[in-house]
């Protein structure tokens, strides 16, 4: 009988790169020796990065290829509210930190009271397929209970990448109709369709930012998370739904 002691070099190399996440073939290493002797090896992770990758992400001689992986095979990357920048946002004025329940930050961005606002994140990401999402609410506690839940029609979700001023700039803008709204005290999710990226070199700026231009008084609107998703090929992930909104309804909280 064959055993994986038996099994090529080359074949096992393939099956552990197939696992994808670092962790997932870390915890492979715990089967057998053989395997473990595998992952400590950097030309191992040197082949994966390539073949995951491409060629220019990988690292220089002197830095653990290991190391590398782990960062470039991240499942998400998120910017939590003190990382969050735009207009007015660092004004107590207009924005001020508030502690709510289930956050994923401590303390999420809320608005006071603004005409117009602009709220973005930055990242650095390598090449790949990625879904943006922002996790935001609405808090109720100012409003009477005539307002059941915050309208999205004014409010837009962009997301921008490739180099400043050139023609191979991308963006994409997404916009909901006025029968979106956010429910109230309540976290919700929005997932924009997914972007891919292919930068010039090994990592590129995304920015992605939530607007509201509309001459009118915005207030309890609440920004938890702006994060990036990352959809690797061996995902199974239907055609239908990269290019649509998706909306995923989480925890309810108490008004304060």
């Amino acid at each position: 009988m064959l055993t994986w002691s038996d099994i090529p070099y080359e074949i096992k190399e393939f099956i552990l790169q197939r696992l994808g996440f670092a962790r997932d073939i870390l915890n492979a290493g715990l089967a057998s020796k053989d395997t473990c002797a595998i992952l400590t090896d950097d030309v191992f992770w040197q082949h994966t990065i390539e073949r995951r990758f491409g060629t220019n992400s990988l690292p220089p001689e002197d830095t653990s290829a290991k190391k590398t992986y782990s960062t470039l095979a991240l499942r998400a990357v998120q910017a939590h509210s003190q990382d969050l920048s735009g207009a007015w946002t660092t004004n107590i004025q207009y924005f001020q930190p508030r502690s709510i329940q289930h956050s994923i930050s401590n303390k999420v961005l809320a608005l006071n009271s603004v005409w117009w606002f602009e709220v973005n994140a930055s990242f650095s990401v390598p090449s790949g397929r990625y879904r943006p999402y922002f996790r935001v609410a609405y808090d109720f506690h100012h409003y009477t209970d005539n307002f059941r839940a915050l309208n999205l029609e004014h409010l837009k979700f962009q997301v921008q990448f490739g180099e400043e001023g050139s023609d191979e700039r991308s963006a994409t803008l997404t916009q909901f109709d006025e029968t979106c709204s956010l429910p109230r005290c309540t976290w919700v999710r929005l997932y924009l369709p997914q972007i891919v990226v292919i930068p010039a070199h090994a990592f590129e700026e995304i920015k992605c930012s939530i607007t509201d231009t509309a001459s009118t008084l915005k207030r309890q609107f609440c920004v938890d998370v702006i994060g990036l998703e990352r959809v690797f090929e061996f995902e199974v992930d239907g055609e239908s739904n990269r290019d649509v909104v998706l909306v995923k309804v989480e925890e309810e909280f108490h008004p304060l």
